[in-house]
């Protein structure tokens, strides 16, 4: 494991274990506040077909969305991140998440996709949790890159490798960062 790979699974554990100690209250308060600045935007842009994520433990919950926009849920498929529609009901999937219980798959493309993070720094790089999908798939993506986090996962800089790709804007629960 080369230096940089080992700077970002400290950096991981260091995420998982604060996010950890997330109270239930203080992280509805953060995600309420989140999600309504990111519908704002949103609607801003007039975006309508929207990629999203389904939470893992303590990460932004953006299910709000799917009653504001067209959403569509990310799954891994022939070892590649592709989005299904939101059709109101999941199944358990690989990583411990869930995907739409569908066979249909998205049709053209989206206007925006929403990334998950366990970090995200101010050049609009994030760090995931080190399987690369996302970055594989953003790298292709031509519609608007928006990564969402909470404050406190927000940091001046990340280590970096060639395969990372950088998201467009960056919204916290206090700020729209757009690069």
């Amino acid at each position: 494991m080369t230096s940089i790979q080992e700077a970002k699974q400290t950096l991981r554990q260091e995420a998982l274990a604060q996010r950890a100690f997330l109270d239930e209250a203080t992280f509805q308060t953060l995600n309420e506040a989140l999600v309504s600045r990111v519908i704002e935007y949103l609607n801003a842009h007039r975006f309508r077909r929207i990629g999203v994520f389904y939470p893992l433990s303590k990460e932004v919950d953006l299910r709000a969305l799917d009653h504001h926009f067209e959403t569509f849920y990310p799954l891994i498929e022939d070892g590649k991140l592709t989005f299904a529609p939101h059709v109101g009901r999941f199944v358990k999937a690989p990583f411990n998440t869930r995907v739409p219980n569908t066979k249909a798959r998205l049709e053209g493309s989206l206007d925006a996709v929403l990334v998950p993070g366990l970090w995200f720094d101010h050049q609009g790089y994030r760090l995931g949790y080190g399987k690369g999908y996302y970055d594989g798939y953003l790298k292709s993506h031509q519609g608007m890159k928006i990564g969402v986090c909470f404050t406190p996962f927000f940091r001046l800089d990340l280590p970096k490798e060639d395969h990372d790709q950088a998201v467009d804007c960056i919204i916290t629960e206090n700020q729209t960062l757009c690069l």
